[in-house]
Order: structure tokens, then sequence, then C-alpha cells
């Protein structure tokens, strides 16, 4: 019995230490954890995942005073700047990740959506020049689609759309403005096409509908975009959060001009 008891104070006391030994080097392993910049870059990568942007802001910048040239950490801090409202601080951090790194074609993309809207729209437009030239990113081939658009470029705008598209094709937003330029050469039938493409992603997309039925009414075929107008509205009033007072008001416009047709 001596024996035995003996035996489990042994066994006790070396478990104990081997325990105590498992916390400390996990202590250790946590310690150097702290000390790693892509640690804490990745932990701001959870927090912006999640919105908590000044959460995220605090681990990017420890990250940076570990590792002041850590690119990544740099491009997500002037991402966290922009969700803030702090546009200088954005372009700021944008302009340091390309110092460190002149091909981080997304580092390119962002800082031009900070130049734009800082309506600095020529330097926004040489930066998606850039962010394409790299890797021909779909979003800076989108962003410039959307400024020749805007500018009424229309076949540049096209082109343009069309690149984005063909690199990336599950983008509701790429096949919604593809149709808005259809649109504009008055190609109806390519633009319904565009926006049915969009609508195949996002069957719910009330503003996509809406386009649709623009296109009908555009191409005169007045029951077809009675029918989809009339179908949003219901839709509205079943739903009220599903789209806004803005769509709801363009909706009531456009059945008023079919009224009679």
């Amino acid at each position: 019995m001596r024996k035995t008891a003996a035996l489990c104070v042994i066994v006790l006391v070396v478990g104990a230490v081997l325990a105590a030994g498992c916390v400390s080097a996990a202590k250790r392993k946590d310690a150097e954890r702290e000390k790693d910049p892509q640690y804490q870059y990745e932990k701001g990568v959870v927090c912006m995942q999640y919105g908590m942007v000044d959460e995220a802001l605090k681990y990017l910048q420890a990250a940076l005073l570990l590792n002041p040239r850590h690119a990544l950490a740099l491009n997500l801090q002037g991402l966290a700047f922009m969700m803030k409202g702090g546009l200088p601080e954005a372009i700021k951090s944008f302009e340091a990740a390309l110092a460190v790194d002149p091909a981080f074609s997304e580092a390119h993309n962002n800082l031009g959506t900070a130049f734009q809207e800082a309506n600095r729209l020529e330097d926004a437009e040489e930066s998606f020049r850039k962010a394409y030239g790299f890797d021909e990113n779909y979003n800076a081939s989108y962003n410039l689609a959307k400024i020749a658009f805007t500018k009424g470029r229309l076949d540049d705008a096209l082109d343009w759309i069309q690149k984005s598209i063909a690199k990336y094709n599950r983008s509701v937003m790429a096949f919604n403005l593809q149709g808005l330029i259809f649109q504009g050469l008055e190609r109806y039938e390519e633009a319904v096409s565009s926006y049915q493409q969009a609508l195949r992603i996002a069957p719910g997309e009330l503003n996509v509908q809406y386009n649709v039925g623009v296109a009908y009414f555009l191409k005169r075929d007045y029951p077809r975009a009675k029918d989809i107008f009339t179908k949003i509205l219901d839709e509205l009033v079943r739903n009220p959060k599903a789209g806004s007072d803005d769509l709801r008001s363009r909706v009531q416009d456009a059945l008023k001009k079919l009224e009679g047709r």
C-alpha cells in the first residue's frame, strides 16, 4: 500500500510538472506570436470581416510597429481609414503600401477609389489603369468602365466592362453596368440579356429588375415593361425593406408613363 501511495504521489508530481511546462510553453508561443507582424495583420483581417474597424486599426498599427514595410497591413489600414471617412490617411497608407510593393495591383485599385472619393478623377483613372496593367485586375477594369460610362465614352466603357467580366463573371454590378452601357448604345436586346445574367446571380435584386423594365420600355415593349414594374411595386408593398424609397418612386413614375399605352 505504501509503495502504491508513493507511486501515485510521484505520478501526480510528474503530471503537475508536465502541465506547468505545457502552460509555460503555450505562454511562450503566444508571446512569440504577438511579436509577429503577420499574426497582428491576420487579427486585423478578422476584425475587418466583422466590421470592427477601430479594433482592426489597433492590430494593423501593431503590425506596422513591428514591420513598417508590411504592404498588406498598409493596404488594409488604408481601407479601414476609408471606412471611417479618413481619405487623406487612406491615400497615405495606400501610397506607403505601393512604395513597398509597386506591383501591388489591389493597392493601386484602392488608391484609385480613394482618389475618386476625393474628386481627384484623373489621379483615380491613372491608378486604375496601373492596377489593370499589372494583373488585369477586374475591379480596376470595372472602375475604368464606370468612369468612361459617366463621361459618356460608351464604346470605351463597353471595352473595359467586358474585360472585367472576362476575368470574373460572377459580379452583379458588372453585368448591370454592362446592361446600362448597352442601353446607352440603344442595343436593348443585349442590355436585357446582360441584366438577366445579373439576375441569375442575384434573382431578388430589384434595382436590376427595374433596369430590365426600363430596357423593355425603351424598345417599346410596353406590356412587358408594365408587367415588370407592377411586380416590383407589389414586392415593395409586401416587403418595404426590399428596396429604397427612391426605387419605389421611380417604379411609380414608370407606371404612370405607361398608363394608356
